[in-house]
């Protein structure tokens, strides 16, 4: 669905009391996921979750003793909750039985491409993982590598080279709308004094990865931000991502910081600190990432014991049913609480970190991520843009107590003017909405199919009393 962005040029006209508001999720009070056995090892994190071949697939880092310290994980289910570990022993040299995927890449996400050959219908991004044999040209150099496979279990890399030079934390998800690939990638950069943390891109089409270009950077106001929050400095240590028609919904991980930082030898790097994760939203495949105005966090650390001191996502979100989840990585401590200014594991404290580490689960209606609350009435023009065959007007909405939602349609030719359409655009017309849905078809008292209309846009007006409005598609008849 289209979601009402507060900063979409789509939208010509606000009037009355109409708000644009943040919407909260619900996170559920205990893990649904611990390390459980020799081959999760120390503790687990998860990178993907998806909705394959009738049932939840998720691929996630294992930690085990060893040689093999991270290993890309498999696991199933059939409500999303409860887990089954199937012995996959696909890596010949592990003594035990394991679940292990054969793809050598770090924290490696995976998505599925619907244009790509049977051979690479699942594709991933991840980092270097040397323990797996894999040589970087470029020595010790941080690297991002891409990856295919038939199954999602066995896997080839698309070069031995490889794609971008940086490392530690990517995401990569499809984009049904824009039909692409897209990744969301960590790079460092130097700000006001310290190295920091910054989001970059880079897109696939027709299996061929483009050069990476930035995203996001921290600024000012983030160290405001962090200072509100008791830190000292902040700056963004990864992404996830959700398809949102034809824009895209960034659930960016806020990274804040807490002194002392790293020694200098590493360059006064941020090590220490807590972490939130935020909303911010790209409104097509060239727009300008933006944060959600006061840059509120969407989910917050500390919430339950399991996520006390840190959380971080997967690469994605999963749509079940009317609702959307976000699987999620917590830990009891902060960011760094067992390494020492020089990164190095203080032996004391270590195993007590690993062991507290589990994987959550945030959930929301679906698209309700962001949108525009009317306290007790206000009004919304917005473009839809011009309609090239009969379709209905679905609309995401909640109404409160003798609350409603009408929509007025109009033709437009010119920025500005409205023209009317018999039967669509007078009060009158309208049939309300009231009640709570995130997929209502709007009608008129002359139908719910709206005709194309190639040589003109159309013009929604939605005439909000005590509800919200969340986001809108269109329907094919």
């Amino acid at each position: 669905m289209e979601l009402f962005f507060e900063s979409r040029q789509e939208i010509t006209k606000i009037e009355g009391k109409l708000y644009f508001s943040q919407a909260e999720p619900e996170v559920l009070p205990e893990p649904i996921m611990h390390a459980d056995g020799r081959a999760d090892g120390k503790y687990v994190t998860v990178q993907t979750v998806l909705r394959d071949s009738g049932c939840y697939r998720m691929w996630y880092d294992a930690h085990p003793e060893g040689p093999f310290k991270h290993m890309l994980s498999y696991a199933e289910s059939d409500d999303g909750l409860t887990w089954k570990k199937p012995d996959l022993n696909l890596i010949k040299d592990v003594a035990y039985p394991n679940n292990y995927c054969d793809l050598g890449l770090g924290s490696p996400s995976v998505f599925i491409d619907p244009d790509a050959p049977p051979e690479a219908r699942y594709r991933a991004t991840g980092g270097l993982r040397p323990t797996r044999g894999w040589a970087n040209p470029q020595g010790t150099t941080p690297a991002y590598y891409t990856a295919h496979s038939v199954d999602g279990l066995h896997w080839e890399l698309d070069s031995s080279k490889p794609r971008w030079f940086s490392g530690d934390v990517i995401n990569s998800i499809y984009h049904p709308g824009q039909r692409r690939g897209l990744a969301a990638m960590k790079f460092v950069r130097r700000m006001n004094g310290i190295a920091r943390r910054a989001i970059w891109t880079a897109d696939c089409r027709q299996g061929q990865w483009s050069d990476e270009v930035c995203a996001l950077m921290p600024d000012e106001y983030d160290d405001v931000a962090a200072q509100a929050r008791g830190c000292v400095s902040g700056d963004y240590y990864g992404m996830s991502m959700l398809p949102a028609g034809s824009g895209t919904v960034g659930l960016l991980w806020n990274f804040w910081h807490r002194l002392p930082l790293t020694s200098s030898s590493v360059e006064n790097y941020a090590l220490f600190g807590t972490a939130d994760i935020g909303l911010v939203y790209q409104s097509g495949e060239q727009g300008r990432w933006l944060h959600v105005p006061g840059r509120k966090a969407f989910i917050d650390s500390g919430t339950f014991p399991w996520n006390r001191g840190w959380v971080h996502g997967a690469a994605g979100v999963v749509d079940v049913g009317s609702e959307q989840w976000y699987y999620l990585n917590g830990m009891q401590q902060d960011h760094g609480w067992a390494l020492d200014l020089d990164w190095k594991p203080i032996e004391k404290w270590s195993k007590m970190a690993d062991d507290q580490r589990s994987i959550g689960l945030a959930k929301w209606p679906a698209w309700r991520l962001f949108g525009f609350q009317a306290d007790p009435e206000g009004l919304l023009d917005y473009e839809l843009g011009r309609l090239d065959r009969p379709s209905r007007l679905v609309l995401n909405y909640k109404a409160g107590c003798q609350g409603n939602v009408r929509v007025q349609l109009f033709g437009r030719e010119i920025r500005g003017d409205c023209i009317e359409i018999p039967g669509f655009s007078a009060m009158e017309d309208s049939v309300p909405l009231t009640g709570d849905s995130v997929g209502e078809v709007v009608r008129w008292k002359s139908g719910d199919v709206i005709q194309p209309s190639p040589d003109r846009r159309l013009v929604a007006r939605f005439i909000v009393d005590n509800a919200a409005i969340y986001a809108w598609e269109w329907q094919p008849v």
